[in-house]
C-alpha cells in the first residue's frame, strides 16, 4: 500500500507530466521541486539520523558520479545513499527521476559545482568527528586487546618456565634420593662384609681354639693313661732287678 506522500506525488506527476496540455516544462520542474522538498522534510523528520543536508535546486556536482539509479522521489535516493559508503552526495535529475551519486561533495570540488535547472543537488553529512571518535575509541579498544593478550602470553609464558622449574627441581630432588638410595645400600653391603669378616675369624680362632684343646686333652690323655703306667712299671722293674742283685 502506497503512503499518502508518495500517492500525492503520483497524481500530481501524472497530471503535469502525461497530460501535454496542462503546463510548460519549467511550470512542471518547479511542482515537482516543490513536491520532493516536501516529501524530503517529511522524511527528515521522520529519519532524523539520516545526515543528508537539505538539497540546492538548479545546481549539480560535474564529473563524480560513479553511480546511476532511478528513482521516484528524492527520498529513496537519500536511502541509497546512506546505505553506500562510497556515498559523500548526489545529484537528482528532476524530470527523469533519476540519482547520480557522487563520491565527492561541492566543498571538495567547487570548480566542478554547476548550475542545472533540472536537478537537485543533496550533499551527506559525513559527520567526521563522530566518525574520528569512533575511530579513535575502536583503536584505543584494538590496542587494548593487544595489551592483554600480551599480559595473557606473558603470563602464560612466565607459568611455563615455573612449571620447569618444578619438574626440573623434582628431577633433582629424585636423583639425590636415588643417590642416598644407592650409597646406603653400599654401607649396608659393606656393613655385611664386614661382619661376615669378622664372623669368620671369629669361627676360625674358635675351631682353632678347640683343635688345640683337643690336643692338650689328648696329650695328658696319654701321659696319664699310657706314660705314666709304662715308666712307673719299668721303675719297678728297674727296682726289683736292683733289690734282687
Amino acid at each position: 500500500m502506497e503512503s499518502v506522500p508518495n500517492l500525492c506525488f503520483n497524481i500530481f506527476s501524472g497530471l503535469f507530466l502525461c497530460q501535454p496540455f496542462a503546463c510548460t516544462m519549467a511550470l512542471r520542474i518547479a511542482v515537482l521541486f516543490l513536491l520532493n522538498q516536501l516529501l524530503h522534510g517529511a522524511f527528515c523528520q521522520q529519519h532524523p539520523a539520516s545526515g543528508i543536508e537539505k538539497s540546492i535546486f538548479g545546481w549539480e556536482l560535474r564529473g563524480h558520479t560513479y553511480q546511476t539509479m532511478m528513482a521516484e522521489l528524492g527520498p529513496d535516493c537519500v536511502i541509497a545513499c546512506r546505505r553506500d559508503q562510497r556515498c559523500q552526495s548526489f545529484n537528482f535529475v528532476i524530470s527523469v527521476g533519476k540519482c547520480e551519486f557522487n563520491n565527492r561533495t561541492k566543498e571538495a570540488r567547487p570548480e566542478d559545482f554547476v548550475q542545472d535547472q533540472s536537478r537537485f543537488y543533496y550533499r551527506r553529512a559525513m559527520k567526521r568527528g563522530i566518525l574520528l571518535q569512533s575511530k579513535v575509541v575502536v583503536l584505543c579498544c584494538v590496542v587494548l586487546c593487544c595489551v592483554v593478550l600480551c599480559c595473557v602470553l606473558l603470563c602464560c609464558v612466565v607459568l611455563c618456565c615455573a612449571v620447569l622449574c618444578c619438574v626440573v627441581c623434582c628431577v633433582v630432588l629424585c636423583c639425590a634420593v636415588l643417590c642416598c638410595v644407592v650409597l646406603c645400600c653400599v654401607v649396608l653391603c659393606c656393613v655385611m662384609l664386614c661382619c661376615a669378616a669378622l664372623c669368620s675369624v671369629g669361627l676360625c680362632c674358635v675351631v682353632l681354639c678347640c683343635v688345640a684343646l683337643c690336643c692338650v686333652v689328648s696329650c695328658r690323655v696319654v701321659l696319664c693313661r699310657v706314660l705314666l703306667p709304662s715308666c712307673a712299671v719299668s721303675c719297678c722293674a728297674v727296682l726289683c732287678c736292683v733289690v734282687d742283685h
